[in-house]
């Protein structure tokens, strides 16, 4: 992926190139301040956010759609630009000139595009979600409300926590036995009870479980742990950490 830095922000955006899709990682800089997340009321952004990203970016206010994430494997099927706020943790549409956004603070967004149907999805995955393999799920939604193969499917997964700040307990482990074999790729013993975890990895390889080429992921290599002057990262800095923005979009 590349990152461009502005300014006074900065954000990820694909190396591939097409002509009806964008999408965009924003820096912290203009993200979701901590004073401004309220985890018992969720609600989208505050309308000074929403007028940051729009000034920067081929956005509206109006047709930017973020979801009440709650770390479920629901996904659902947009197929209207009205205005929305859906708990959820994973969004498709066909419909052009709505941004679906995520919001994140360690977790892994991943956006997904089929150029053939001219299909976009949006999927919030943290640990549970990944272990619910919401990611695999989404794409059968995109087979099956748009005849999406799953070979035509790029897959673009973001900043979030790296296997190298990452620490879990047992607890998290017994999740994803589901690996089988391939387990003791992604999830390595640390100290006493503690292991790392690559949730970026597991999600890729869900995807490519799931018939997605290998050759049409794409995986920023950034951590939102290790990065403060990019990112917020809730692991890092607990109730003080705001929330980084990103969206997909169809022109």
């Amino acid at each position: 992926m590349e990152l461009v830095n502005k300014p006074d922000y900065s954000y990820l955006t694909t190396s591939f190139t097409f002509d009806k899709m964008k999408l965009f990682f924003l820096s912290r800089h203009i993200g979701i301040p901590a004073d401004e997340v309220v985890v018992d009321f969720p609600a989208p952004p505050s309308i000074s956010v929403l007028q940051r990203i729009t000034s920067h970016f081929p956005v509206t206010q109006r047709g930017m759609i973020f979801m009440n994430q709650v770390h479920s494997d629901e996904v659902i099927n947009k197929v209207n630009k009205k205005p929305s706020f859906p708990t959820a943790d994973a969004i498709i549409t066909k419909e052009r000139q709505l941004a679906l956004c995520l919001k994140t603070a360690d977790c892994v967004p991943i956006f997904l595009f089929d150029p053939k149907k001219e299909v976009i999805a949006a999927v919030h995955a943290g640990w549970r979600g990944t272990a619910l393999k919401i990611v695999r799920k989404t794409i059968k939604k995109m087979q099956h409300f748009y005849k999406s193969e799953p070979e035509d499917v790029y897959t673009f997964i973001g900043p979030a926590i790296g296997s190298c700040c990452y620490k879990v307990g047992k607890d998290v482990i017994e999740h994803f036995n589901f690996l089988g074999r391939s387990k003791h790729d992604y999830i390595t013993k640390f100290k006493g009870e503690k292991y790392t975890i690559d949730l970026k990895g597991i999600n890729s390889l869900l995807a490519e479980q799931e018939g997605v080429l290998p050759e049409h992921i794409e995986i920023s290599d950034l951590c939102t742990f290790c990065h403060s002057e990019l990112f917020h990262s809730y692991r890092r800095d607990g109730e003080q950490a705001g929330r980084n923005v990103s969206f997909i979009t169809l022109l």
